[in-house]
C-alpha cells in the first residue's frame, strides 16, 4: 500500500511538473507577447511623435502661406484700384480734378481777400477805437 501511494504521488509530481512546465511555457509566451506589444507601442508613439511635428510644421508653414495670401490679395486690392479700365473715363477724372482744383484756387484767393479786408478793417476798428479814446479823455478834462 505504501508502493502505491507513492506511486501515486510520484504519479501526481509528474502531472504537476507537465502542468508547471506548460504554465512555464504559456508565461514565456506571454513576456515575449507583451515585450513585442511594448515594441509596437514604442514604434507608435516614436510615428505619433513625428506625425505631430509635421502637423506643427505644416500649420506654420499654412500660416505662413495665408499671411503672404493675405498681403497679395491687399495688393491686388491696391493695383486694382489702379488700374485704367477706360482712358475716357482717367480724362475725365483729371479733367473733374482740375476744375476741382482751379475752384479751390479761387476758393482760396477769395477768402484770403475778406481776411485782408478783415484784417484792414480790424486796423482801422482799432485806430478809430484809439482816436475815440483820445477824444473821451480830451471831452472828460475839458
Amino acid at each position: 500500500e505504501l508502493r502505491a501511494a507513492i506511486a501515486r504521488i510520484r504519479a501526481s509530481h509528474q502531472a504537476e511538473a507537465s502542468q508547471t512546465a506548460e504554465v512555464l511555457e504559456a508565461a514565456e509566451n506571454l513576456r515575449t507577447q507583451v515585450a513585442d506589444a511594448q515594441k509596437n507601442r514604442e514604434t507608435l508613439e516614436a510615428a505619433n511623435e513625428t506625425t505631430r511635428n509635421s502637423i506643427a510644421a505644416l500649420a506654420d508653414k499654412t500660416n505662413v502661406a495665408k499671411d503672404e495670401l493675405s498681403r497679395h490679395e491687399a495688393r491686388k486690392a491696391f493695383l486694382q484700384d489702379s488700374v485704367v479700365t477706360s482712358p475716357d473715363k482717367l480724362t475725365r477724372e483729371i479733367s473733374d480734378l482740375e476744375n476741382a482744383i482751379e475752384r479751390e484756387r479761387t476758393s482760396v484767393g477769395e477768402l484770403d481777400k475778406t481776411l485782408r479786408n478783415l484784417n484792414h478793417k480790424g486796423d482801422l476798428y482799432a485806430k478809430a477805437s484809439r482816436e475815440i479814446g483820445k477824444c473821451v479823455k480830451l471831452m472828460e478834462e475839458a
